[in-house]
């Protein structure tokens, strides 16, 4: 393990592309490249107080770090970080869906070697720091990383099964210290679940005892027939958190993949994907010779499924360069029994943009 003093760099490869800068940062030997490394590879990401900044600055900057760390690195259930001043050292812990616990020590207590000893020692030797179902962790080029995660769940005939799915790769992260989510991605994935595609792992910190979960609400969305534009999950398993207490780790596998949102090319095509998404109504539109009925994505979620989706945000909306099979075939509208029967008409369908 090596530490250096890096306030003068800015580590790269983060999900959130944060210019963050930590003061100290330890991270193996291997994973440094000359005075810099990357966020995925940093173990510890400190500050060293100065006179300019307040204690309380010097508090909440050394807590920033460890909220950079934790978002940049899916497989530590805890982030470890310090704060270190002429008067001792704050040893601080990042916990996924807690917060930050915080110890300091003078430099003139006994026990501070031991303490910096165990400190380090768990850089080593995370233990129960880490989530053991992250095998691996490769550089994929100088700036990010790819993992390994071991899942483990149950077939559709009760057999159980356990699958390593090499080559994903961080696309977004939020919230370490709330619901804590990572989505990784691996489009070219070769993983089958029930004979089903996953290329998408979802992690998520979720209280325990809530009325509703999100495998539960996707086989409700796709179970009386498959809902284009809505992600199917092929996937779940909760991983127990020992020192989150309240809160369990919710694995989904998406067979489904997308880039970010900030990811779409042009202004046109954002809008275009914003219309897909919230516009429309249930009005029949006039097209040549047929009719076409235009219902769009939340909507129909709200209508034929009875349910309400209350976080439309840029995390949760994947765009899709070229899309297959996500249009309907224009032809006549269905008999009308209330809702029932309505479809759903992308944009590009009424454009005349006709692909299927």
């Amino acid at each position: 393990m090596v530490f250096k003093n890096t306030a003068n760099q800015i580590p790269q490869g983060h999900v959130t592309d944060t210019i963050c800068r930590p003061d100290i940062t330890a991270a193996f030997r291997d994973h440094w490249q000359g005075i810099n490394t990357t966020w995925p590879l940093i173990r510890l990401a400190g500050e060293d107080a100065s006179k300019e900044k307040s204690k309380e600055e010097h508090k909440i900057q050394s807590v920033s770090y460890l909220y950079y760390l934790l978002l940049a690195r899916p497989d530590l259930h805890v982030g470890q970080g310090m704060l270190i001043s002429e008067n001792g050292v704050h040893f601080l812990l990042g916990v996924g869906g807690v917060g930050v616990w915080e110890l300091a020590v003078g430099w003139e207590s006994t026990n501070i070697y031991k303490l910096m000893y165990v400190f380090v020692y768990r850089l080593y030797e995370p233990g129960h720091f880490a989530d053991p179902s992250y095998l691996h962790v490769e550089p994929d080029d100088e700036t990010f990383v790819k993992y390994t995660i071991r899942i483990t769940g149950t077939r559709d005939s009760g057999e159980g099964y356990t699958i390593d799915c090499p080559g994903f790769f961080p696309i977004y992260a939020s919230s370490p210290f709330g619901s804590r989510t990572h989505i990784l991605s691996n489009p070219s994935s070769d993983v089958k679940v029930n004979g089903q595609p996953l290329t998408v792992l979802k992690d998520q910190l979720c209280r325990r005892g809530t009325r509703f979960d999100e495998w539960s609400i996707l086989a409700r969305i796709h179970g009386p027939g498959k809902v284009p534009s809505v992600v199917e999950a092929v996937h779940t398993e909760t991983i127990d958190l020992p020192l989150s207490e309240g809160r369990q780790k919710t694995r989904l596998g998406l067979r489904q993949s997308g880039n970010p949102f900030l990811s779409i090319p042009t202004v046109e095509k954002m809008l275009r994907t914003l219309f897909d998404v919230l516009e429309g109504s249930s009005n029949l539109y006039r097209r040549t010779s047929l009719w076409l009925t235009c219902l769009k994505v939340l909507r129909f979620l709200r209508l034929e499924r009875r349910i309400l989706h209350r976080d439309i945000s840029k995390g949760n909306i994947l765009y899709i360069e070229q899309p297959h099979n996500l249009l309907p075939r224009v032809g006549p509208a269905p008999a009308k029994k209330g809702m029932q029967g309505e479809s759903i008409c992308f944009i590009k369908c009424l454009l005349g943009e006709r692909y299927v």
